[in-house]
């Protein structure tokens, strides 16, 4: 179960139904398959390379892994029956996979957000993202490239308030036929930082697309 497989009307029902129907009793899917399916007799859950989502280049991957595999351990055992899960990682004495094979959220909140205060990631600072994408590679550079000469100038204006600025290639630089470049700003929250951003980032460019993102729930 994954996204080429339920691409079409009614894809996700036909695969769960089968499943239902024990024909087959295993399902293998991506992260889709973790949430939201309540099946009594599932006794037995394997993850795959969850480092994946733990190594991934984003403030939030701690976070994003330990609700993953919590999710989709609780698929298993739903019922009456005792439930198994096998995770298969490279770092198994990491803190998230610790407190995440005892649903240990209280813990993992305590150990996550002292190190977000500690590394001045939000909560205790805000991320603005300016997404430029175009189907001209040259054009997007340019229009990146001037925008951050832009944004230069409020580092100038707002000192150390505004602790990481930098323009980027995005992680995924080509989505079908458009080129992707961003610029990350990381502040102190405050109102005026970002709504100088947005005004930054308030202009027409032609062929081009400008996005404003706070907080970004992944920088892909």
């Amino acid at each position: 179960m994954d996204n080429d497989t339920t691409r079409g009307k009614n894809g996700h029902k036909h695969i769960l139904e089968q499943f239902a129907a024990h024909s087959p009793s295993i399902l293998v899917g991506t992260q889709m398959i973790a949430k939201g399916h309540d099946y009594p007799l599932v006794s037995f859950v394997g993850i795959l390379d969850a480092d994946v989502s733990l190594y991934n280049s984003d403030f939030k991957s701690n976070e994003r892994t330990f609700q993953l595999v919590t999710q989709v351990a609780g698929r298993a055992g739903r019922a009456n029956n005792d439930g198994y899960v096998v995770l298969q990682t490279y770092a198994p004495k990491h803190y998230v996979y610790r407190f995440a094979t005892n649903y240990d959220y209280n813990s993992f909140f305590e150990k996550e957000i002292n190190l977000r205060q500690t590394t001045g990631f939000p909560p205790f600072s805000t991320i603005l993202r300016i997404l430029v994408s175009s189907v001209s590679d040259n054009r997007a550079i340019e229009v990146t490239k001037k925008l951050y000469e832009n944004a230069l100038t409020l580092k100038e204006k707002y000192g150390k308030q505004i602790m990481f600025l930098q323009a980027m290639p995005s992680p995924l630089k080509r989505i079908q036929t458009k080129y992707r470049y961003q610029i990350l700003a990381r502040y102190t929250p405050n109102d005026d930082i970002t709504n100088d951003l947005f005004k930054l980032a308030d202009i027409i460019e032609k062929d081009v697309s400008i996005f404003v993102e706070i907080n970004p729930n992944n920088l892909r």
